[in-house]
């Protein structure tokens, strides 16, 4: 049995954006909180485009300049039971896949990087 610091969670935004943090994969059940529990498999895959945003001449020495981002996640966590072979439930881990897409705004301050974004979870 896997102990709960070693299970696998997926969700938020470093691991899986567009979904709330460890919303992705097995949970407990309604009676026991119905919270995630994790996964002892997992795999998550992410892409995007970026560009800096242009700024009227104007602006450019007023505005921080900023950066636009076009971007999707894909990822999924299954558990699998004590004494089974994980590569047996591959198939079961793709199929179960979850997938986000979104758009995000950087802007730097003098505290680091603001970033806003706007997700839609697809699957």
């Amino acid at each position: 049995r896997t102990r709960l610091s070693d299970k696998l969670f997926l969700g938020g935004p470093s691991s899986l954006r567009g979904f709330r943090p460890g919303g992705v994969g097995p949970r407990l059940a309604p009676t026991s909180g119905g919270g995630p529990a994790g996964g002892d498999l997992s795999f998550s895959l992410g892409t995007a485009a970026a560009w800096r945003v242009p700024m009227p001449t104007a602006l450019a020495g007023v505005l921080p300049a900023m950066r636009a981002q076009v971007w999707t996640n894909v990822g999924s966590a299954i558990a699998v039971p004590q004494g089974e072979s994980a590569v047996t439930f591959l198939p079961t881990l793709f199929r179960e896949t979850r997938t986000a897409v979104g758009v995000s705004l950087f802007i730097p301050t003098a505290f680091g990087r603001l970033e806003a974004s706007l997700c839609r979870a697809l699957v």
